[in-house]
């Protein structure tokens, strides 16, 4: 232990002696300084006195450990008075103070961290390392290959093998948990120890954070009509195209009808009536018309309970019937329904509107027919794309 130079001329059992009497609150420090002849102002003896030892041991090397004297009158908040450290290996016993935690960095600190860090990904790996079946592509249903299509499209691996974590949005949880299911991805044995819960590690995960390995196999002729967005116009029924359509359209306006009761405090209640109801206008009018009487419902209930003339639960339980009622009487009255402006379309729709019928979001204005799907025209080359990918 090194001895700062103004003790120097004192015993070890002298400096001990010192350093007991420190301690002991009742004798004045200018006393301590007088009998020892020690060279400096009362305020300064605490920074040149040796920490003293303690009864614990470090867990590194063996040796004891040491702490630094604590002031007389000073209060620590950072508890570093407290903080134990080994003088033989350098290891650190950080306080714990609730708010602050501080780990050890010494080099036995590390190798044991790095030891641990092996046995859990050794463990993920024997878990999760495994051979799992190959399923071609064109086995999955419509819906399932548009899923795994779209986790694809928007992940960062930017490849047909592998799914990187994603922030948990939209669907995104629903679609890998569909593929989990159907073994069209697994989760990857190089997965970061970080994706896997503590509790029973590594056996439980967080389905948004782990990386996936795809089962899927594809063949060069279904990866360049994918990119070229044809393959599914090609490749299904055109029945089962619009259903699917309009169950995205659906999807979709839930959504946007939701934020726009959000943005006026208002919420929104699904009853099983009032959503057939609903469910029947993707049938008789464009996306574009729902959205506009989506918003004038919103507007109307938003009016009535800020007057005092309608309930908040009210609202919430009646608003989505109201979208049908409210288009019931434009027809009844022959009114003319009005379009909303397509300034905002949801990326799973988007997607599907793109990719899957390569056509441009404006199809939104018409109805959702196979009939309109024969007459709508292919979606035009977009210049303005900033990717690019290497040609065939």
């Amino acid at each position: 232990m090194e001895i700062n130079e103004k003790l120097k001329h004192l015993t070890e059992t002298q400096i001990e002696e010192v350093v007991t009497m420190y301690m002991d609150k009742s004798i004045k420090i200018s006393d301590i300084l007088s009998k020892y002849n020690i060279d400096v102002k009362p305020g300064g003896l605490l920074k040149i006195l040796p920490p003293v030892r303690t009864n614990d041991v470090c867990v590194i090397c063996g040796e004891f450990l040491y702490k630094n004297i604590e002031a007389r009158t000073a209060y620590s908040y950072s508890g570093e008075q407290r903080d134990r450290f080994c003088l033989n290996c350098g290891h650190k016993e950080y306080a714990n103070n609730g708010w602050r935690r501080k780990k050890c960095d010494c080099n036995g600190c590390k190798a044991i961290e790095m030891m641990e860090y092996e046995r859990k990904k050794n463990e993920i790996r024997k878990t999760y390392e495994k051979e799992n079946d190959r399923i071609d592509f064109a086995e999955l249903i419509l819906a399932d290959q548009i899923k795994l299509i779209y986790l694809l499209f928007n992940n960062s691996f930017h490849n047909t093998s592998q799914i990187a974590p994603m922030e948990v949005k939209e669907n995104w949880i629903e679609y890998i948990n569909r593929m989990i299911e159907i073994k069209a991805i697994s989760v990857s044995p190089e997965s970061e120890i970080e994706a896997f819960c503590e509790e029973d590690f590594p056996n439980k995960y967080y389905v948004a954070k782990v990386d996936y390995d795809v089962n899927v196999i594809f063949d060069e002729t279904t990866l360049h009509k994918i990119n070229n967005n044809t393959y599914f116009l090609e490749y299904s029924e055109k029945e089962e195209l619009i259903s699917l359509f309009k169950q995205y359209i659906y999807n979709d306006l839930i959504i946007r009808f939701e934020e726009m009761l959000e943005a006026r405090r208002l919420q929104l209640h699904i009853s099983e009536n009032a959503n057939n109801r609903f469910i029947e206008l993707i049938d008789k009018i464009s996306y574009t018309q729902i959205l506009a009487l989506c918003n004038r419902v919103a507007v109307f209930f938003s009016d009535k309970v800020l007057i005092g003339d309608m309930t908040k639960s009210v609202a919430k339980n009646a608003a989505l019937l109201n979208v049908s009622k409210f288009y019931d009487r434009a027809v009844e009255s022959e009114w003319t329904l009005n379009h909303a402006e397509i300034d905002y379309v949801g990326r799973e729709l988007r997607f599907f509107i793109e990719k899957v019928l390569n056509k441009d979001i404006t199809i939104l204005k018409d109805v959702a027919s196979v009939e309109n799907l024969k007459n709508w025209s292919k979606r035009e080359i977009d210049y303005s794309k900033r990717i690019g990918y290497a040609e065939d």
